[in-house]
């Protein structure tokens, strides 16, 4: 070890030079710190935002249920009522594309419906590439789904389109497509995949651009800049896929996104909503909501179908109902995850010492991966994400009840 006072440039040493790289900005590096300060905020911002307008899209898009089982078939006023749901739920799936890209960590994998979520993306996408430029979609439908995080494939495709958008000439057309693939293991291990296929009508690419489209290192979604190809391959690795580019067969780039297909037995078929309160029965469900408009369309939809139904504004209210039913007993709790006070997780823990069988539907407007966004755990139960339909409450309310798993369906 050198002396304190030891003098390089007298003892005839020439000080290594300091890597440009080494060289902190101090304004610089306050300025990036305010920067991402401000994108945590805008992003805890649109999630809240988000939470409030499911709400009232739980609220708008129930009555709406309500009322079409009450009006006649034919009816001016119930294709009216058609109409709005309809643009209820296109408000749904704006409020879900709000909230994803605003999360700056990854969702816990779950069996995504690649159909649904195709057709769902298919405005936005629409919209991302402007009216100069033709998108068509074709989808299988017998497409399976996968396991995935929702978010970032949604992340994926946004990405891989807006490229596409960027080198396809104004009145070009893009093509999105996804179907079934079995492959017999080369690149891949042998089974069953889905293939969704994203074709510009760029300039050809040449084995040097296939060769480096990959090379960008990698990062983590957040911001723009970390969603480059790279990243988009890597999503697909760490889900047992793969992200392929190739030269397409009339000029443009083909991506190619193999994901393992998720079998239909572990993942039921869609069971798309009718319109039609369906899964009756006659036990005794606790209602917690604090949002007033919320709570009266699940109470409601749930004693439509023969269920003597509890509902209490306030975790103290649940406790008490619960304590006055000790005798008759409480079947299921259908809860808020995040509330003023308890949690619904605690609510649910408390109540389960008087009704030793109790089980539970937690709702949240932040999405099925709430727990995960929130960080509230321990979480005994599935989340059921508004807005929701009053069939689709039903439903989940019967499944949890049979103790059987929720089926796979699309939002609202």
């Amino acid at each position: 070890m050198m002396p304190a006072s030891f003098d390089a440039a007298a003892a005839g040493a020439t000080p290594p030079p300091v890597p440009h790289s080494a060289l902190i900005d101090l304004d610089e590096f306050n300025r990036m710190v305010a920067r991402a300060q401000r994108l945590e905020a805008v992003a805890r911002l649109s999630s809240g935002v988000a939470h409030d307008f499911n709400n009232l899209l739980t609220v708008i898009i129930g009555l709406c249920e309500i009322w079409l089982a009450r009006t006649p078939e034919n009816t001016e006023i119930r294709a009216d009522l058609r109409d709005m749901r309809q643009s209820a739920e296109r408000a749904a799936e704006l409020t879900r594309h709000l909230a994803t890209f605003a999360r700056a960590r990854s969702q816990e994998p779950r069996a995504v419906d690649v159909v649904a979520r195709l057709r769902e993306m298919d405005r936005l996408l629409r919209r991302l590439l402007g009216e100069g430029t033709r998108l068509r979609l074709s989808v299988d439908p017998t497409t399976l789904p996968v396991v995935v995080d929702s978010g970032e494939l949604d992340q994926l495709l946004v990405h891989l389109a807006a490229r596409a958008g960027e080198v396809t000439p104004a009145g070009g057309e893009i093509f999105l497509a996804c179907t079934n693939r079995v492959l017999k293991g080369r690149s891949l291990p042998p089974g069953n995949y889905v293939e969704i296929r994203l074709e510009d009508a760029g300039p050809a690419p040449t084995a040097g651009d296939l060769e480096r489209i990959f090379e960008t290192a990698p990062r983590e979604p957040g911001g723009a800049a970390g969603l480059g190809p790279a990243w988009c391959q890597e999503f697909a690795r760490r889900h047992g896929g793969d992200l392929v580019a190739e030269a397409g067969p009339e000029g443009g780039t083909v991506f190619r996104l193999l994901l393992p297909a998720a079998t239909r037995a572990d993942h039921p078929a869609l069971a798309p909503d009718t319109g039609v309160l369906t899964a009756r029965g006659t036990e005794t469900v606790l209602v917690l909501e604090d949002d007033a408009g919320v709570r009266r369309i699940a109470v409601s939809a749930l004693k439509q179908n023969g269920y003597r139904v509890l509902e209490a504004a306030t975790s103290e209210a649940a406790l008490a109902a619960g304590a006055a039913s000790a005798r008759d007993g409480i079947q299921l709790l259908v809860t808020d995850l995040v509330l003023p006070g308890l949690s619904g997780p605690s609510v649910f823990a408390r109540l389960r010492v008087l009704h030793p069988d109790l089980r539970v539907l937690y709702v949240s407007g932040y999405g099925e991966d709430a727990p995960q966004l929130l960080g509230v755990t321990p979480v005994d139960g599935p989340v059921l994400a508004k807005p929701f339909s009053p069939p689709r409450l039903v439903r989940r309310a019967r499944a949890q009840l049979d103790g059987r798993p929720p089926v796979l369906e699309s939002p609202a």
